[in-house]
């Protein structure tokens, strides 16, 4: 009997024993807690409304099934999930919604994805950002290839920011950096989120990050420099001042003022160190709506007077263009050679001038405007010089001097003989010309002519007249005056072919004034005798 008690006490303590095993067991795999999870979502800060999921991964960073749900309370980004029970430590944070644009310095049309995967076991409040969304297939990939989720966190941070230029081993991870506060760890952020966005709208954004996520996932290099060059040419030219200044307003507007990093260095740096190519430039085609670009003239080029030109450059969106024309004609007699310009108001809009005077004229192309283009017209005879800057530069990128006088380009031809006899035209100055006997007065419009060509035909003295026959007219108008014995012809078609046949019947003598261009200082007088 007290053998069989004996076996009995151990038997129950052998029992006892194996229970308090299995419970240790048990409490050692549940992993659960309960934790309150907040943070900040940013782009820039995204908006009150904002859709925020917490989905529990497993060690191998597959979704376990689990989610919670929750929503950005206020403008600032801010959100808190409240008392929720993991068994994993790893969770993946997706944040969808509007936010606003640091370089716009609008809110955003559209709603943009942002990811973030983290340890909550490392920190609790986690921010969700796009360097978070760019490590995020990266870390999945060196998960699933062996490394531990630390090492992948830390790989994955450094391949990332090694597209901006911007490795630094110590480093916060990417959840813990705010754009919102100041230090180095934070301006990297802020850097990284202003290179990204550019001039891009939503869709561009979303599917470069994509795009960037997927390429860097295998190797962690960024493999597509067409990607690459996507971010410098949106970056170079950006206006800093500006788009530090948005933030700081919007932050202000909200209520809550911040200290922002100093991410201009950042941005710098990456400019001037990256090693995808810059193709950004502005273009000055050869020609334009309104005829051969002034822009793209060779240096010392000579080119014709009194036809119409264009003023054109492709600026895109980011740079600007300004250009300085200085008049350095002579004084001829009264008149000095100029440049004129024309223009719808959307065209003058396009080249805003800054500064219009005979000697310098100043034009600044409009911001986002891509094609801006002016018509202008060179009169005279005159010489100048044109300076061209870009993007606020102090020295012109280019200068050169142009000429422009008559040429074969618009000349106007006089046959020696037309249709009804000697051409006027070209008989020379005081010749004597035969009464009763028909004359013609012809001439060839060039091509390219613009203006008006005008003949007068004036009697100065004598008591005969000046006739004309009305059916044999060819130019656009003409005109008799009887009190001032005055024959006005006058011709605005290019390429027109002209003639009418006239007469002198007395004696008399006339002066006869040729105005190729409308103006009265290109007048060209002869004068002629007739009996």
């Amino acid at each position: 009997m007290k053998h069989f008690l004996n076996f009995y006490l151990i038997c129950l303590l052998v029992a006892l024993a194996a229970c308090s095993t299995e419970d240790d067991e048990n409490q050692k795999n549940d992993t659960s807690s309960k934790v309150t999870i907040s943070g900040f979502i940013q782009k820039g800060p995204y908006l009150s409304g904002t859709s925020i999921e917490l989905i529990e991964l497993d060690t191998n960073l597959v979704q376990t099934g689990r989610s919670f749900n929750s929503q950005i309370v206020d403008n600032s980004g801010k959100f808190e999930i409240k008392g929720i029970e993991l068994l994993s430590p790893y969770v993946e944070i997706k944040a969808d919604g509007f936010y606003f644009n640091e370089v716009s310095g609008a809110v955003s049309t559209e709603r943009l994805v942002l990811n973030c995967i983290a340890d909550v076991t490392q920190n609790s409040n986690i921010n969700v950002n796009v360097l978070s969304t760019l490590e995020k297939y990266r870390i999945e990939f060196l998960v699933e290839n062996g490394a531990s989720f630390a090492d992948a966190k830390k790989q994955a941070q450094q391949d990332v920011l090694a597209l901006f230029e911007m490795e630094k081993t110590d480093i916060a991870f990417s959840e813990q950096l705010n754009i919102a506060e100041t230090g180095d760890d934070n301006s990297i952020l802020l850097a990284a989120s202003i290179i990204l966005q550019g001039k891009r709208n939503v869709a561009a954004l979303s599917e470069l990050l994509s795009n960037i996520s997927l390429d860097i996932k295998a190797d962690g290099k960024l493999d597509n420099t067409l990607l690459g060059r996507d971010l410098i040419n949106d970056v170079k030219n950006m206006d800093l001042v500006s788009v530090k200044s948005n933030i700081e307003k919007r932050y202000s507007d909200l209520g809550t003022p911040v200290s922002l990093p100093g991410f201009e260095s950042k941005v710098t740096n990456f400019i001037s160190k990256t090693p995808f190519e810059y193709t950004l430039s502005i273009q000055y085609p050869d020609s334009g709506e309104f005829g051969r670009n002034l822009l793209a003239l060779a240096d010392g080029e000579f080119v014709s007077t009194y036809i119409h030109y264009s003023l054109r450059a492709l600026v895109p969106d980011g740079m600007t263009a300004k250009v300085v024309f200085k008049n350095t004609s002579p004084i001829v007699g009264l008149t000095k050679g100029r440049l004129v310009q024309y223009g719808t108001p959307e065209e003058l809009e396009k080249w805003r001038i800054v500064n219009n005077s005979t000697d310098r004229i100043e034009w600044t192309a409009k911001s986002g405007v891509s094609d801006v283009d002016r018509k202008i017209t060179l009169q005279g005879t005159g010489s100048g010089i044109f300076e061209i800057y870009e993007n606020d530069s102090k020295e012109p990128i280019r200068t050169f001097s142009i000429a422009w006088g008559m040429t074969n380009e618009i000349a106007f031809l006089y046959p020696e003989n037309g249709k009804y006899g000697p051409n006027l035209m070209a008989l020379p100055d005081k010749s004597v010309l035969e009464k009763d006997k028909k004359y013609s007065i012809a001439v060839k419009i060039p091509s390219i002519f613009l203006f008006s060509y005008n003949v007068y035909l004036i009697q100065t003295a004598g008591t005969g007249k000046i006739e004309y026959l009305e059916t044999s007219n060819e130019w656009e108008t003409c005109n008799y005056n009887n009190v001032s014995n005055m024959l006005g012809l006058g011709c605005s078609q290019s390429g027109a072919s002209t003639d009418i046949a006239v007469w002198f019947t007395g004696e008399g003598e006339l002066k006869l004034d040729e105005n190729e261009f409308g103006l009265p200082d290109l007048q060209k007088t002869k004068t002629f005798t007739w009996k």
